[in-house]
């Protein structure tokens, strides 16, 4: 019972991770050896059992003053060391002489115990196997008794500051039973200690709990000093959570889950069904999910998703994970859906669903809900049904257990319970993840999902995958739904407010990018220890510079062709003139297109998500974007007209320099919003053809790099070899390897998606 009381309690104050859990088991497992063959490698050892006891209880009564300093004492020590990769190390170290320094008299005197008892055993029993089996025996229950009641059913009812208490008063009661009372003793002592063992007997009626607050939010999250870290505990905590108000606690036998509420300290407290009140929900001091966006809107998008790219199968759906039940709540207003699963792990998420019914449109007691407080791979494993939308909502990776929902075998068992037009969604935080451990998670998915798409919301990504495409087979499908007034009211609440606003949230992540980072699976589980050296070395995963890197320019290039806003716009579904392309142009840019001198260093689709906003004549333009767009006018002019696949007219470049010009404002221009043609590029800047001066030779090799991005790969592969057979002494240093990476590149990409436009 103890070990799981501290392995939840370093898990709430420094993370719950594989690394925090393995710390704590082993200073358990080390101290028990050590008590152990303190006494049991001597012969002679003339410690009474009654007073290795009492040093449990002294130990315990000692620690229990301790516990709530060690979410503050974690912070002091984290913001001590910087995030570089060697500190990992050494905090764990720290962190685990600490906690074995803490624990050392208590834990190491219970591992006394048994040795001490078969001392006993030795010196009063002539049958001594008999003894020593019986001894076992009893041990062996105990330790079983003690880790499925106190380390699970107790935590049903009680926290753990309860439980912790509990052992005290146990130990208490064994110091009263092993006290050799026939002893010729001094009275005095004899009283003592009975009135010692009686108070710890006794003491859970007396002693103050520990301040839930400490707990409930977790402060490893802080990595850097506050103003008040250094303090002091209650001067940091008084500052710390000064606008937060803890509504709800409880230890569960799974996690401690609590619910707070910010409050703004100069305004009065917002109603319950104010969208601006702020509410979170709290698992093992990590929040999980709030009410106000980012998080709404996230939540809401991963139910929403799954639901307009779905078939109409039989309408079952699953929720895995409840969470703040917004997700659920936004599920269950699709006509389509007909029940929803939840499956939800701990009892007392549920227990405070009653806290988000304003934010999550009373979704626990929704009549399509049927709740499951189980595991998930039970519930889909052994069910049987076939789901038309499963949506994953799991906290980080580096979580101990939630890995377990990133492996390839929940993946398969996910996809064994879709039907064939089912589609399931998962929330992925990139927050505190590298680009590697994102690539391990996402080639994971599309291991088993052959169509996988991503979305993006601010510090989270949402992974679709299905069993059958989609694309334009599902745009008409999502602009029906869209219509519904339910689905774009709430839809609307989130700001996003047209099919186009919605499919704009697309990125560029082409399944095929990520093959080289291997599998996570149960049998060799690599994400969880990857993800807690993220995790405390504040990763960020750049999604935007994976497609952008310029290796990999054609995956993003032709994979872009094929987005589900490529294919929106090519619909026809909504006029030209009434598209929002400056909200696509916002939602590209993660922000207002930039408007600075500056704006072309911005990400290169955010730049060409400006280029073709600024293209459209016809749109009324802020101020701002209007004064850009004029700069802008003429070189959008020129490209428009040399190189547009929808216009006719075309001029050639008439110098190696035009031509250069015109090759560059290709690569920087070409998108499915401006739709220019590498034919006619070429076309135009035959110039570069007329002789092998290192001058046109430069100019056709930028020329096969602009096919090759463009995804072109016959045509760049073509200029490539005739390049190379006119000439092996050109070549600048790297050109000659960056183009045959980038045409291999382009053919990779063009065969792994062959009707690309």
């Amino acid at each position: 019972s103890l070990q799981t009381v501290f392995i939840r309690l370093i898990g709430i104050s420094v993370g719950s991770s594989e690394y925090a859990f393995s710390m704590v088991v082993a200073v358990f497992v080390l101290m028990l050896a050590l008590g152990a063959w303190i006494i049991a490698g001597r012969k002679e050892y003339h410690m009474p059992l009654w007073a290795n006891q009492l040093a449990i209880l002294l130990g315990l009564f000692a620690v229990y003053f301790l516990v709530p300093y060690m979410p503050y004492g974690a912070h002091i020590l984290r913001t001590m060391l910087t995030s570089i990769p060697p500190n990992f190390y050494f905090f764990h170290l720290i962190l685990f002489l600490v906690l074995l320094a803490v624990l050392a008299i208590p834990v190491g005197a219970m591992g006394s115990t048994m040795p001490l008892l078969f001392s006993n055993v030795d010196s009063r029993f002539s049958d001594l196997g008999s003894s020593v089996g019986r001894l076992y025996s009893v041990n062996t229950l105990g330790c079983v008794l003690g880790a499925l009641i106190g380390g699970h059913f107790f935590l049903y009812t009680w926290n753990l500051d309860q439980i912790f208490l509990f052992c005290g008063f146990l130990v208490g009661l064994s110091l009263l039973l092993v006290y050799p009372w026939s002893e010729k003793t001094r009275i005095l002592r004899t009283v003592l200690v009975s009135c010692f063992a009686l108070i710890a007997a006794i003491s859970p009626l007396f002693v103050g709990p520990w301040n839930k607050m400490y707990f409930a939010v977790g402060t490893f999250r802080l990595r850097s000093a506050t103003p008040l870290t250094f303090a002091g505990r209650d001067a940091f905590y008084q500052s710390f959570l000064e606008s937060l108000e803890l509504l709800a606690y409880k230890d569960g036998p799974n996690t401690s889950v609590a619910v707070i509420q910010k409050n703004d300290k100069d305004e009065p407290k917002k109603a319950e069904t104010d969208p601006e009140l702020s509410r979170a929900i709290y698992v093992n001091g990590k929040s999980d999910g709030n009410t106000v966006n980012p998080d709404r809107r996230t939540t809401k998008l991963l139910a929403h998703l799954p639901a307009l790219f779905a078939g109409e199968g039989d309408g079952n759906s699953a929720v895995v994970g409840f969470g703040t039940g917004i997700s659920v709540g936004s599920l269950a207003l699709h006509n389509t859906i007909k029940e929803i699963d939840v499956i939800e792990i701990s009892p007392f998420v549920r227990e405070f669903a009653e806290f988000f019914r304003a934010a999550n449109q009373e979704a626990a007691n929704d009549p399509k809900v049927k709740w499951n407080v189980a595991d998930a791979y039970r519930v889909l494993g052994a069910s049987g049904k076939k789901y038309s939308v499963i949506v994953s909502e799991p906290s980080n990776p580096w979580v101990t257990g939630v890995e377990r929902l990133y492996a390839k075998e929940f993946f398969q068992i996910v996809s064994d319970s879709l039907d064939d037009e089912g589609v399931y969604a998962q929330w992925i935080h990139i927050y505190d993840m590298s680009n590697e451990t994102l690539g391990l998670v996402i080639n994971t998915f599309s291991s088993v999902f052959p169509v996988v798409r991503v979305f993006e919301n601010h510090s989270d990504l949402i992974v679709v995958g299905s069993k059958q495409p989609l694309g334009a087979n599902v745009i008409e499908r999502v602009s029906k739904r869209f219509e519904l007034k339910p689905l774009a009211k709430d839809l609307a609440d989130v700001g996003i407010t047209s099919v186009e606003d919605l499919l704009s949230r697309e990125i560029l992540l082409p399944k095929e990018m990520f093959r080289s980072f291997g599998y996570h699976t149960l049998e060799f589980p690599r994400l969880a220890f990857q993800a807690g050296k993220d995790f405390f070395g504040v990763k960020q995963a750049n999604v935007r510079s994976l497609h952008e890197s310029p290796p990999l320019l054609p995956w993003g290039t032709i994979y872009e062709k094929r987005s589900l806003l490529a294919q929106y716009l090519k619909s026809g579904l909504k006029e030209e003139s009434k598209i929002d392309y400056l909200q696509i142009a916002e939602n590209i840019c993660l922000k207002k297109p930039a408007l600075t001198r500056d704006w072309n260093k911005q990400s290169k689709r955010c730049l060409k998500a400006t280029i073709g906003l600024l293209s459209r004549d016809k749109l009324d333009y802020p101020d701002g974007i209007q004064a850009l767009a004029d700069k802008l006018r003429s070189e959008i002019r020129i490209v428009q007209f040399m190189l547009d696949s929808t216009k006719e007219p075309m001029r050639v470049a008439l110098s190696i320099d035009e031509a250069n010009v015109l090759i560059s404002l290709f690569v920087q221009f070409n998108s499915i919003f401006l739709p220019l043609d590498a034919d006619k590029l070429i076309a135009a800047v035959q110039i570069c053809f007329n002789d092998q001066s290192e001058e046109s030779l430069n100019c056709q090799a930028e020329l096969a790099l602009a096919a090759a991005v463009a995804g072109k790969a016959e045509r760049a592969e073509k200029l490539l070899v005739d390049l190379e057979a006119k000439s092996t002494t050109y070549w600048p240093q790297g050109k000659r390897k960056q183009l045959h990476v980038l045409v291999k590149n382009a053919k990779e990409a063009a065969s792994a998606y062959p009707n690309s436009p």
